[in-house]
């Protein structure tokens, strides 16, 4: 048991391996995929030649994963015209670009150029979109540019970069961060907070009071229930010498993974690595892994924590994800009391838990908004039910949930002194509950 644990801290410390498997969601004929550069040359081309359709996206946002069959079909309709463009930039391998395009919330359709520039579109679908193309039509000035001219040639791409952090540059003299437990469920936990703090700032050079105090909350709530998960303290330690930071300011003192530096001091915290558990495809530091181990940071927060700060702390994080639309509905579940939240018996762990097989059954796509019901949280033998059966057998009683043997395995999984390793197979792995 030693020699697993040890082996287990190791792996949590160890230097990782560069990202091999670049982003290819939006990928496809018609799409161009674009980096900061060449988002830069859109902006800038005043010529009234061209017009684009540019998606921001988040490779982890459930949202976006849906959507980006939609802005594909777009994309392969455009072929034939060779004057209008579709794009797409991820924001995670190309944070700046999003910044600099006000991008606050995923996904982000911007048009460009003849078609409108810089211009938020809040219809996006496919149809809406071939809509604008084809209402220009109608403009004298536009009319030549929209005249199809079919190939089967694929767009060029631009460039899509892989994000790598930089690992040179270890601080000598900074102290080594206390191991991590042994459960994978807190491994995940600290490299989603990392995650999450690198996108605070997300389209704001600066927070709000609102904001402030939210982010003030989450650093507080996890550093009583995991305090072994050091980037928040050591980050609350920034804030106290410096309230109110700046976009810049915050991104220099999470510059470099591993470390947080402010204020002439450094301290090492957990680097963003996720466990198999979380990224069974071993994608690295690309973010897919991210709302796997957030659910792990909320059901510890919970676990660890009163019913009503726990609770309390991850809807502050709230103002900090970036699928707009997993947010907004996670929002109303919590402040419309659904399911039972704010009853006199309520139990947080239950109720956190049934909210996260709510947006799994909403994020899978089996289950369509007005269609989620009161019910949707007891269906235990759906293939998107969390806990698997892989992960827990003991959860389920036939076809129905086993609420003695979900608590146990939430406070086995999440709660202070976890140990376990869940033992879930290669199937288990895969598949990861997003938010």
């Amino acid at each position: 048991m030693l020699g697993w644990l040890l082996l287990l801290a190791a792996a949590a410390d160890a230097r990782p391996k560069p990202n091999t498997k670049p982003d290819t969601l939006f990928k496809g004929p018609g799409v161009t995929i674009l980096d900061r550069q060449g988002v830069q040359a859109i902006r800038n081309d005043k010529s009234g030649a061209t017009g684009w359709v540019v998606a921001f996206y988040a490779p982890w946002c459930g949202h976006c994963r849906h959507y980006a069959p939609e802005f594909k079909k777009f994309g392969a309709a455009l072929q034939g015209h060779p004057n209008i463009k579709a794009g797409a930039v991820s924001c995670t391998a190309e944070r700046k670009a999003c910044d600099e395009n006000a991008v606050k919330g995923y996904p982000t359709v911007k048009s460009f150029g003849v078609l409108g520039h810089d211009i938020v579109l809040k219809r996006h679908q496919s149809k809406d979109l071939l809509e604008l193309v084809r209402s220009k039509q109608t403009d004298a000035a536009f009319a030549g540019l929209v005249k199809p001219r079919w190939s089967e040639e694929p767009p060029k791409v631009i460039s899509a970069p892989t994000p790598q952090s930089p690992y040179d540059k270890i601080m000598a003299t900074a102290l080594p961060p206390p191991k991590l437990r042994a459960a994978p469920s807190t491994i995940d936990a600290a490299a989603s907070l990392r995650f999450l703090l690198e996108n605070v700032f997300v389209g704001d050079r600066t927070l709000t009071e609102e904001k402030s105090v939210a982010l003030r909350g989450v650093l507080a709530a996890v550093a009583r229930a995991s305090p072994e998960i050091t980037v928040a303290s050591a980050i609350s330690i920034c804030l106290q010498q410096q309230p109110s930071p700046t976009s810049t300011d915050w991104a220099s003192w999470l510059e470099e993974d591993g470390v947080v530096t402010c204020h002439d001091q450094t301290t090492r915290v957990q680097r963003k690595r996720w466990t198999s558990r979380c990224d069974p495809e071993g994608k690295g530091t690309d973010g897919t892994a991210y709302t796997c181990g957030l659910w792990g940071l909320f059901h510890g927060l919970v676990q660890s924590l009163n019913a009503r700060d726990g609770l309390s702390a991850v809807r502050a994080s709230m103002h900090f994800f970036g699928c707009e639309e997993c947010r907004d509905h996670f929002l109303e579940m919590y402040d419309s009391c659904r399911y039972g939240r704010c009853d006199a018996d309520a139990d947080a762990s239950l109720w956190l838990w049934r909210a996260h097989n709510v947006v799994n059954a909403r994020t899978h796509g089996h289950v369509e908004d007005g269609y989620i019901t009161a019910n949707t949280p007891d269906n235990a033998a759906a293939f998107w039910a969390f806990p698997s059966v892989e992960q827990c057998a003991d959860c389920r009683d036939g076809k129905k949930w086993d609420l003695d043997g979900v608590r146990a395995f939430l406070k086995r999984e999440y709660g202070n002194g976890s140990s376990s390793a869940s033992g879930v197979s290669a199937r288990g792995r895969a598949l990861i509950m997003f938010l």
